[in-house]
Formats: structure tokens, sequence, C-alpha cells
């Protein structure tokens, strides 16, 4: 299967964004409309969850523009709560070029209901779990409206992230998860709100990784 892993972005505290050729992104300074600083770790990881066998797209929406029209057969969007209602547009255009799409992360695991009608499918909880059944489903052709992880994922089974498929444009491509959730429970974090619990990925396996 072709199939793309694209993570959603925009400007924090410009509302209204969908794109830098959208008129609330015209009036952004080029400077800040792009973050080239570090790879978000979440995109060279969940392309690592995929089959090698697939065709496999990485597209971080900081550095660069989400085409319409991806010739993919499905697309795996990831978000968070601070640029969910870009997403949720985002998924939306993407569905109606023909792919299907499946959208997941922080905000659609707490907040599963605001996709609906604009996604095929959403994650709820950390993709490990579901994954899975997931690329055994869209390979048969099929898709849940919602897989929701029964628990949370071994860290010490993570394969190692996808680095290759990271665009040359951040200045730092290669960026890690050595640890997994919070070990405070602080009243303001949508962390609070989740089943993960504070998990340390194996010394071994980090300099495996990181070699």
């Amino acid at each position: 299967m072709r199939a793309a892993v694209v993570v959603a972005w925009r400007p924090k505290g410009i509302t209204g964004w969908d794109g830098r050729d959208s008129e609330p992104g015209l009036s952004v300074p080029k400077g800040l409309s792009f973050d080239r600083s570090c790879a978000p770790y979440t995109g060279t990881h969940l392309a690592s969850l995929l089959p090698r066998h697939w065709d496999v797209r990485l597209i971080h929406e900081c550095v660069r523009e989400v085409e319409t029209d991806l010739d993919v057969d499905v697309v795996f969007l990831s978000t968070m709560d601070y640029c969910a209602d870009h997403a949720r547009r985002l998924a939306r255009r993407l569905r109606e070029s023909g792919a299907l799409v499946v959208v997941g992360g922080l905000y659609p695991s707490v907040n599963p209901g605001y996709l609906e009608g604009a996604a095929d499918a959403v994650v709820v909880g950390e993709a490990e779990p579901v994954v899975g059944r997931l690329v055994a489903d869209l390979e048969a052709g099929r898709v849940e409206p919602v897989s929701r992880a029964a628990g949370v994922a071994d860290l010490a089974e993570l394969p190692a992230p996808r680095y290759d498929l990271v665009e040359s444009d951040f200045l730092v491509p290669c960026t890690y998860e050595a640890t997994r959730g919070c070990p405070f429970k602080c009243s303001f974090c949508i962390l609070s709100g989740l089943p993960s619990p504070y998990r340390r990925r194996p010394t071994a396996n980090v300099v495996r990784d990181l070699r």
C-alpha cells in the first residue's frame, strides 16, 4: 500500500490557519510560518510501525505544505490540541481527494467525536496496541471508525524510528523518545486525562536506535 504519515502543524496563536496560502497564513511573517528546528519524533515513529513493504512518505507540515492530492491509499494524520481545528479541515480535504484518512494523537484520543465526518477512522490512545489490527484491516479493504487501544505500549518492543524519511529542512533531523508519559498529574495538562503511565525505554534500545 501507499501511505503518507502527516504531522499537522500551525503557528501557535494564529487561529483560522489553513496553510501558508490561506488568508491567516499570508499575514504571518515567513520566519514564523515554518519551524525547522527539530523534526518531531511522532512522524518518524509512526512510519516505523508500518510494514516495510509499504511505500511510506513522511510529511511534516511545519516545514512544507501538505498537497491536496498525495496519490496514496491511506493517510495517517497526527494532531495535537492546539491545531485540531486545522487538522480537521485538512483531514476532510485529504479524504475528498480519495485517500482513506486515519487520525490519531493527543486531541483525537480525548475527543474522537471531533473528527466525525472528517476522517474515516480515529485511533484513541497509543498507536502501538492497535496498529497491527489496523494495518490488517486496511490491507483487507476495511477500516473501523474508531480503534481504541486496550492498553499501553511496551517501550522495549518499539522499532527504530524511520529517520531515513525525514525532510532535509530540519536543523536537527533526529529526535527521540526515551520516556513516555509523565510522573506528575497537573490538572491543566492534557496528559492527566490519558491512561499513559510514565515509562522508560531500555537504555540498550536507545543506544541501538541512535547509532
